[in-house]
């Protein structure tokens, strides 16, 4: 079979089917045609599968989905997603491991990230070599690179790299730079739309999501209220991750 004048080989179809699957990269060909569907259509539940949860990190961060990373400044937000985006990318054990954490058989897998706060060459380069990342499994864009602005959650721009490059972990810190400018962080249904398609990208691409983000400084509140300026982040995210610094000797970072 042809399609205009490239051959057609139903390998490829199979093989994108399994990287798909297995949360690698596809393996490009000729795009299947899809029948017309129709919009009116709904499904009965035996037309389901039930699936089990899946984990990036088991109990801390699951697969495909939004996990959180938040405390404020100087509390080592950044020191943390580099050791995780460091242990993805090489395969190896990482931070949680041995806290109430099953070790598990890991393989190297790709990771994209975007910081708007640090730049690759002055800063992350060096904190990622040091923490033993796999360098050519991590891919991502400099914050003074062209095209960086237009690294927006619901932006057709992020959904093509996402497309592109199928991360397997995908991180941005902070939240704020990766937010439309015309959204209003406290307007809780501008926030879930903006959010909402990472959740699709996640479910489509088989990405994991990772947001850091700082706390606002609100005293004597906790949980969901110390999340800068929009408590409805907790409820959209499937994990979220407070840091923050111990009075115990020795020891400067508790998660929770």
């Amino acid at each position: 079979m042809e399609a205009k004048g490239i051959n057609y080989d139903p390998v490829y179809y199979d093989l994108n089917e399994q990287a798909r699957e297995a949360g690698n990269r596809p393996v490009y060909g000729m795009p299947a045609e899809e029948p017309e569907k129709d919009p009116l259509e709904l499904k009965t539940l035996d037309q389901f599968t039930e699936k089990e949860p899946e984990w990036l990190i088991p109990v801390y961060i699951p697969r495909k989905q939004i996990t959180l990373i938040s405390g404020t400044g100087g509390t080592g937000k950044t020191s943390i997603w580099i050791s995780l985006a460091a242990s993805i990318s090489s395969g190896s054990k990482n931070l949680f491991d041995g806290f109430n954490n099953p070790t598990t058989e890991r393989f190297p897998h790709s990771v994209m990230f975007f910081s708007g706060e640090d730049t690759v060459e002055n800063v992350l380069l060096k904190k990622l070599k040091e923490q033993g990342a796999e360098l050519q499994n991590i891919i991502t864009k400099d914050l003074s690179e062209d095209n960086f602005e237009e690294i927006l959650f619901e932006s057709e721009y992020l959904e093509k790299l996402i497309e592109r490059y199928y991360p397997y972990l995908c991180i941005f810190d902070p939240l704020q730079n990766f937010i439309n400018k015309k959204v209003k962080m406290a307007d809780r249904n501008a926030m879930r739309q903006s959010m909402r398609s990472l959740i699709k990208l996640g479910e489509t691409y088989g990405t994991t999501f990772i947001i850091v983000m700082h706390t606002n400084k609100q005293s004597n509140v906790y949980g969901r209220q110390r999340m800068a300026d929009s408590a409805d982040l907790w409820d959209i995210a499937r994990s979220v991750l407070m840091i923050g610094d111990t009075t115990e000797e020795g020891i400067k970072i508790s998660i929770t």
